[in-house]
């Protein structure tokens, strides 16, 4: 699943888009109109893992490019009052339950968002530590001690990033590269078929 907020944009054939049509997976794409549906489409799966541990089901990426455009998953207010017990869950709800709860049966999240104060409105911090992996541009050191525990982010210059790996306990720099070509796409086509 991939949700991508220029999903829906005219003329949208973004390069999610053509990813997806070279790989043999089945990948669903959305943008911010579809996401509701999308969401109780994994909270769903999410449900039926858990009953069964979703060690027999395969892996499910969720790849969300640029969460801050996704006002949907915003999580709730925390003192909103319903009268309805059985009410299905709202988006932002079952975006919670998949981040704390997906990782042990198969369903996995790669986020990208833009700011820490996106990452500080979009994830809460309790589930902002169900995300191992981590990338980091040049930004401010509060910003960068917010995420990585270590204000190393402030030192890189252009063209630089760094990978974060929490469960090795891993800082690495690297250089990261451009958006692959039609011509690499068209590789991995042929390799994966």
């Amino acid at each position: 699943m991939i949700l991508d907020p220029h999903a829906n944009d005219p003329g949208g054939n973004g390069w999610f888009a053509r990813m997806a049509a070279a790989l043999p997976h089945k990948i669903r794409i959305g943008g911010p109109t579809e996401v509701s549906g999308i969401m109780a489409d994994l909270s769903s799966e999410l449900a039926a893992r858990e009953a069964s541990t979703g060690r027999d089901a395969p892996e499910v990426f969720v790849i969300v490019h640029d969460l801050q455009r996704f006002k949907s998953l915003r999580p709730d207010d925390e003192f909103r009052f319903s009268m309805d017990e059985d009410a299905a869950a709202t988006p932002s709800q079952a975006f919670a339950s998949l981040l704390g709860e997906g990782g042990p049966v198969g369903m996995h999240v790669l986020a990208s968002i833009d700011t820490w104060n996106n990452v500080s409105r979009w994830i809460p911090r309790k589930l902002l530590a169900e995300f191992e992996m981590r990338v980091l541009f040049q930004m401010s050191a509060n910003d960068s001690s917010n995420l990585i525990d270590s204000p190393a982010a402030t030192a890189l210059g252009l063209h630089r990033a760094l990978f974060h790996n929490e469960h090795n306990g891993t800082l690495e720099t690297f250089r990261p590269y451009a958006m692959p070509d039609e011509a690499w796409l068209e590789e991995m086509q042929a390799i994966a078929r």
